[in-house]
């Protein structure tokens, strides 16, 4: 049912940040039951998760990680297993899947793990450096043309050390981007060139993340030039 929804709302508005905002706040009425009874400790194992684990643990001494777009902290609640000394902080759109997040992480007696309601319209309200690491999975290709240099300098500046992106990106040296389906591919090489000359590229293969994923999503590590 959410899959039909979403198709609706990118033909409404094809490459429009608003629908993906509207869809994506409001996407727990509309799979409700898959967030009722899916086991979250298994999402949180998905191959693409281990990758960004992977990528986190290559970057030295972090005390803190902020996600944006975190749901209800699949990636988090990863990252607080292997790391309990890390503050872990994740915002996201959808009320509900931070109050199922909240829920889980009570049940499992995490306490390092921290999420709020909050859009990235609102980065504004992070302090500069107060993270160590800041974390975007398949957020920023929901972003358009018009928003994504805003949401690259509030990343840059919340971020004390790296950025870890997993996005749709390409080598073309476009930061604004273009559609693909309903979804931004961009080159975030160049869209982080203000703030960085160290960029790693590692692009998913289809066992790690099948479909368009293994076509235009690459894991991306950003090493901030602030030493």
């Amino acid at each position: 049912m959410h899959s039909f929804i979403k198709s609706i709302y990118h033909k409404c508005f094809p490459k429009s940040t608003f629908a993906h905002k509207l869809f994506w706040r409001y996407r727990y009425y509309f799979q409700k039951a898959e967030a009722d009874y899916i086991n979250l400790e298994k999402i949180s194992e998905h191959p693409h998760r281990l990758e960004i684990l992977k990528s986190l643990n290559a970057i030295t001494d972090v005390t803190s990680v902020l996600e944006i777009g975190a749901s209800w902290g699949p990636n988090l609640f990863l990252i607080a297993k292997n790391h309990p000394a890390v503050r872990c902080h994740g915002i996201d759109i959808s009320a509900n899947m931070v109050k199922l997040g909240k829920s889980f992480f009570e049940y499992k007696k995490i306490k390092n793990i921290s999420l709020e309601i909050k859009e990235l319209s609102l980065l504004r309200d992070f302090k500069d450096n107060e993270f160590d690491v800041v974390l975007s999975d398949a957020v920023l290709v929901y972003s358009d043309d018009k928003h994504i240099n805003k949401t690259a300098y509030d990343i840059s500046r919340i971020a004390k050390k790296a950025v870890i992106l997993s996005e749709f990106d390409d080598d073309s040296g476009n930061s604004s981007g273009f559609a693909f389906e309903s979804d931004w591919v961009r080159d975030y090489k160049t869209l982080f060139s203000k703030y960085s000359n160290s960029v790693q590229k590692k692009s998913f293969t289809e066992d790690v993340w099948p479909g368009k994923w293994s076509k235009y999503g690459k894991l991306i590590t950003i090493l901030l030039n602030k030493n």
